[in-house]
């Protein structure tokens, strides 16, 4: 389901049923799964109670049609528990945290489920984000000390994070020179507003696949459209003045390799559609260390190599992506380290498998 516009109610003092029942049209089942997935704000907050009576004068803030995902796993595989963070194997297909739309369908959520209700409770901080279809470790601070810690180690460079990205498009000619350990350097710069996709990759190819219009505002061709959003997220910046404007970016392919069926990177991909893909299609495994850790940073700078990770509509093909899984990706963060006392600490998830 696509993500619709927030709507904005305001109660003559009624019960929240019938007051959506009457403005939007919605009946109870309907506002049920938007209880569910928090998607109803009233002055309370987030309200789950169908039976819910709002004052006269009040506000609802209501998402119709959230961003919902079509596989979530039973829990988020929590690897490790420590009294001030938890390292959680996040599944690929599910956001990191809650979106303003969806507070259910999360890792966050999954690993609350997974967890003793005596811990699960508790508080969970963000500290990084993986992209929904990016799978691996994540680590969820359980108090703000630790949370800062964490970000500042990040802001100084002291996190070590490594990934797998198994890709399409190697060129021997142009790839096949590469010397490793191989610095990638960019500048990511956001699309001109005009030119922003109003979904996601994956959304926005809902959209063609539904044969649906895209939105009035946008009226383009849909396939120039998705190439325009494509085009405007990643340049390397010309001069002085565009970089202190953009966002520098910089990662190391520490190695590539032939890619095989049993690379941690695509294990969300059913083994028999991987299985043909490999055979179809060149594809390398690329291992990374990310250096700077930007909003879809890996794979933009891969698509600007001529590289396109399986699975990732937004900044590779179609012909990429497993039938009925739009939300997961060929990229997986298998390792992270990072300070710990007087010293570090490490986790590989090819350890804990």
């Amino acid at each position: 389901m696509n993500r619709g516009p927030k709507v904005i109610l305001r109660s003559s003092g009624e019960w929240l049923t019938n007051i959506l029942s009457l403005e939007l049209g919605l009946k109870p089942r309907t506002t049920r799964t938007l209880l569910s997935l928090g998607a109803i704000r009233t002055p309370v907050g987030i309200s789950h109670e169908i039976d819910h009576y709002v004052p006269e004068k009040s506000t609802i803030s209501i998402y119709p049609k959230p961003k919902t995902y079509r596989s979530i796993p039973s829990q988020s595989q929590v690897l490790y528990q420590h009294p001030y963070f938890l390292v959680v194997d996040k599944p690929a297909g599910v956001p990191t945290i809650p979106s303003q739309d969806n507070h259910l369908e999360t890792a966050l959520s999954l690993v609350r489920k997974g967890l003793h209700r005596s811990i699960a409770t508790g508080p969970f901080l963000v500290t990084t984000r993986l992209d929904v279809g990016t799978h691996g470790l994540v680590i969820f601070a359980r108090n703000s000390e630790f949370q800062k810690r964490y970000l500042k180690s990040i802001s100084q460079g002291k996190v070590q994070k490594l990934y797998y990205a198994v890709v399409a498009g190697w060129n021997t000619e142009v790839h096949g020179y590469w010397k490793y350990p191989l610095s990638l350097k960019h500048y990511l710069s956001d699309p001109d507003p005009k030119d922003r996709s109003p979904l996601s990759g994956s959304e926005y190819i809902r959209t063609l696949q539904s044969k649906s219009e895209i939105p009035s505002k946008f009226e383009i061709n849909p396939e120039d459209y998705l190439e325009k959003v494509r085009s405007s997220l990643m340049r390397i910046a010309k001069d002085e003045s565009e970089r202190e404007t953009d966002r520098y970016c910089e990662m190391i392919i520490r190695s590539a390799k032939d890619a095989s069926i049993d690379d941690i990177a695509l294990r969300p991909f059913d083994l028999a559609w991987k299985s043909d893909l490999i055979t179809k299609t060149k594809l390398k495994c690329l291992d990374i260390e990310l250096i700077t850790g930007k909003t879809h940073q890996i794979r933009a700078q891969l698509k600007k190599e001529g590289l396109f990770v399986v699975g990732d509509w937004l900044y590779g093909s179609r012909d990429l992506c497993q039938p009925g899984d739009l939300d997961v990706f060929g990229l997986c963060c298998y390792s992270l380290e990072f300070p710990s006392g007087p010293g570090t600490v490490g986790f590989n998830l090819l350890n804990s498998l």
